[in-house]
């Protein structure tokens, strides 16, 4: 750094921006230079005499106040005043880096298994009692968001339901059914303290009910359709190993043999692509503490903690924007979460307090993009267990952004969360699970659909989410403004349609691997070769009519 740039940055300070990567194989440096391509093809678009554009990216050293350096990208707002370029700001870029955690990939059929895990789970806790995993519970209240008016609050009936489940409610109503809750509901002094809550109670229970049956139903129909075609390509394998290359008779081995081989070199190929990506996301899910993945998730979360710490507590910083995409954006959260309770930790000087506290509040937006954050929320949830006081310190260390550093002060708003979500990204979902505070006036949370270049495939619409420019226009607005327009915001559910072509070759992809299943049985080489044509060709038709509806809905 030139000593020009040294003495510009001293007087102005800078803004920070923490990007952490997603699940995959990244290189360090590399998927912030690719975050970083996306910014400058988006800013370099804007109006110099307005908003600005990003320049001078240069990679830098920076030295925390622990002797440790970490390299940057550090970029410059520029605008034009009188036909002549003014810097207006400074950025510092920094990445978030957790791919060099060594771990041994997961095999399919472990996958397949975990699945298989995640589905028993699901139905459990759909057919458990309604003191059964309270923490989940209490969450899902937003399915009946809708029906609290006036007095009869969010906030009233958690307090209910935290009475249901106490060591009191245990002792009155040992089975803690629905039935139980319904009557702790009517009784006397609860409905005169807190009102008649039954109605949105038993609304409460069947969204709840519906929300796991659909969750189980769609994991269980995709796990059968990866069956199904795992399956129909075996057959398929073969009778053409049998009929063609062997010609063996009915009933010999080798062509099993021959097609078994064949088979399992085909799923490795295939395999090889997603190992990584998913045992990542494996490992980030387990709640075994004994487990190789449960320390390896720890560690994720305090080097998070420590660069984000870090960043903040630079004096030169002047406020930060974090930006998570996939995994990255869990790690972002539990990050977040963790630095709030350092600066309400027990026993601190006012001193050290006070200082943690405005250097938290220097985090102005957190971006979410691609996040697993609702489903594993929804679908990783650790045993119940059968002590209330457990359960009760498991929904305390949960996130909530009720806590006093997440409020707006006289001096400055608090933060706020932004996620991206595609409905052709699997892994992406809109965000309930974190909660806020009835009475908080501001949103401190928005659920924005994206339409990433890459849908309706499902890896390119995971990785593309910054590829959008409806996306890309509030990161960057946030980064080198500092604000942006809530009605710039985009929807957080966009009008898509796949149109009625779109919805036929659908259906007739399914009808396809299924009549797959019949030829099977009936042993007719040729028919089934022909249906699986027929699938191939009626599985790209559709994806083509679907990608060419989605960019007529988007221009």
């Amino acid at each position: 750094m030139s000593d020009k740039e040294n003495r510009e940055d001293k007087e102005t300070g800078h803004t920070a921006m923490v990007f952490f990567h997603g699940i995959g194989n990244p290189r360090k440096l590399g998927t912030l230079a690719t975050f970083l391509d996306e910014f400058d093809k988006y800013g370099s678009r804007q109006n110099r005499h307005e908003i600005g554009i990003p320049r001078n990216f240069k990679h830098k050293i920076e030295e925390d106040g622990h002797g440790k350096s970490r390299g940057l990208v550090q970029f410059r707002r520029i605008k034009k005043f009188k036909e002549k370029d003014v810097q207006v700001k400074i950025v510092r870029a920094y990445e978030g880096y957790w791919g060099d955690d060594v771990n041994e990939g997961i095999s399919p059929i472990s996958f397949l298994i975990w699945l298989a895990k995640i589905l028993i789970n699901l139905l459990r806790m759909r057919f458990s009692s309604w003191r059964c995993y309270p923490l989940y519970r209490i969450r899902s209240l937003h399915l009946v968001e809708n029906e609290f008016e006036g007095a009869r609050s969010r906030e009233k009936l958690e307090a209910l339901y935290r009475k249901f489940v106490s060591t009191q409610g245990v002792e009155k109503f040992p089975d803690g059914r629905f039935s139980d809750f319904e009557n702790f509901l009517k009784e006397g002094n609860v409905k005169k303290q807190y009102g008649d809550f039954s109605c949105i109670a038993n609304m409460w229970r069947i969204r709840e009910r519906a929300s796991l049956l659909r969750l189980s139903a769609i994991l269980g129909f995709a796990l059968s359709i990866i069956l199904l075609i795992a399956l129909n390509l075996f057959v398929l394998i073969f009778y053409i190993v049998r009929d063609f290359v062997i010609q063996e008779a009915p009933g010999g081995l080798t062509a099993v043999a021959a097609a078994s081989a064949t088979m399992a070199f085909l799923i490795w190929l295939v395999w090889q692509p997603f190992k990584q990506r998913i045992s990542d996301v494996y490992f980030w899910t387990t709640y075994d503490e004994r487990a190789k993945g449960y320390a390896i998730k720890e560690k994720r979360i305090s080097q998070a903690v420590e660069l984000i710490s870090s960043v903040v507590s630079n004096p030169r910083c002047n406020d930060c924007v974090i930006v998570g995409h996939s995994l990255g954006s869990a790690i972002a959260v539990d990050a977040i979460f963790r630095l709030a309770e350092k600066a309400a930790a027990l026993d601190l000087s006012e001193d050290v307090r006070k200082g943690r506290m405005q250097e938290f509040q220097k985090i102005k937006y957190l971006f979410l993009a691609g996040s697993p954050l609702e489903n594993i929320f929804s679908l990783f949830q650790e045993g119940n267990g059968n002590s209330h006081r457990f359960n009760r310190i498991q929904e305390q260390k949960s996130p909530t952004l009720r806590g006093r550093l997440f409020q707006d002060t006289p001096e400055s708003q608090g933060l706020t969360i932004i996620n991206f979500w595609s409905r052709f990204d699997p892994i992406s979902a809109r965000i309930f699970s974190l909660r806020t505070p009835d009475n908080h006036r501001r949103k401190m949370i928005y659920n924005c659909e994206s339409l990433p270049p890459g849908s309706p495939l499902p890896l390119p619409a995971h990785s593309g989410h910054f590829g959008d420019p409806e996306c890309m226009k509030i990161i960057y607005r946030a980064t080198m403004v500092g604000k942006y327009s809530e009605n710039q915001l985009p929807d957080e559910r966009r009008p898509l349609s796949i149109g009625s072509w779109g919805i036929f070759l659908i259906s007739v992809v399914l009808i396809l691997l299924f009549v797959q299943v019949i030829f099977a049985f009936l042993g007719n080489t040729a028919l089934l070769i022909l249906s699986f044509v027929a699938f191939i060709a009626a599985s790209v038709g559709s994806l083509r009519n679907i990608a060419s509806a989605l960019k007529r809905n988007n221009t």
